[in-house]
């Protein structure tokens, strides 16, 4: 009898341990449940634009603003036949540039230079390479105001105009539009009307765009002059640059 009542207390014991080891174990998954979910609740969420259906699948680079830059593409045979630029946007000095295919096919022939406004601080535009995925000629942005010739490049950030107040030419934000030359955006790239129409016209969805931090000396063009709006003008509620025949700046 005696033996059997310490079969049990040692069956009971080992009962007792594994009870434990199934309980501890059962806590530390929450606990890492939890930290998962929140990390997830603390990462940054992307913010310009919420009429995007589709995303890139270009990663951003970990470049470094210090680092050397060498705007270099890389392309091959089939790009080289499908597309005519590349694009080139460069954070710190806010200018984009437009390359061109030089005899041998290489995009290190820059033919066009565009004054643009970047991300500011705590909605910097991601520095990388991407392509254009999708193409808008107006676009509604996450804080209800719009842009004229819209390219996206990589997920909630596309290149397009300043920004309007409501979807009418003659209704664009004339302070925000001051600004070109400086990083002003809520991420995207900004572009008078004239250069978000060119890039809209002439670069087709599938097109480079590299995203970096460079020097002036990384720009072969140099930086154009941004325009501005005369804000006690009648006009100011058009870009100067609009082509279109209603805009009252061409008459």
């Amino acid at each position: 009898k005696k033996r059997y009542v310490l079969k049990n207390k040692r069956k009971h014991n080992i009962f007792i341990a594994v009870s434990a080891l199934i309980v501890v174990s059962a806590i530390v998954a929450c606990i890492l449940l939890i930290q998962n979910a929140a990390e997830k609740r603390s990462s940054p969420i992307p913010v310009s634009s919420s009429a995007s259906k589709a995303q890139t699948t270009a990663a951003p680079e970990t470049t470094s603003a210090a680092a050397a830059v060498s705007v270099v593409f890389d392309t091959d045979s089939t790009y080289v036949s499908q597309h005519d630029y590349c694009i080139a946007v460069n954070r710190a000095t806010n200018t984009v540039t437009i390359y061109g295919k030089d005899s041998s096919g290489t995009y290190n022939d820059p033919v066009k230079a565009m004054c643009c406004s970047v991300g500011k601080a705590g909605h910097e535009t991601p520095v990388g390479t991407y392509k254009i995925a999708l193409k808008y000629a107006w676009l509604k942005m996450v804080d209800d105001s719009y842009g004229q010739y819209a390219c996206q490049f990589y997920q909630s950030w596309w290149i397009h105009s300043v920004t309007y107040y409501t979807q009418d030419k003659s209704n664009i934000e004339y302070d925000e539009y001051n600004k070109l030359g400086t990083a002003a955006s809520l991420g995207c790239v900004r572009l008078c009307v004239a250069d978000a129409k060119w890039i809209y016209d002439n670069c087709g969805e599938g097109t480079i765009v590299k995203i970096f931090d460079g020097t002036a000396s990384d720009d072969p063009l140099g930086k154009p002059k941004a325009e501005t709006i005369d804000t006690k003008s009648a006009n100011r509620g058009w870009d100067p640059t609009d082509p279109d025949p209603a805009n009252p700046w061409n008459s």
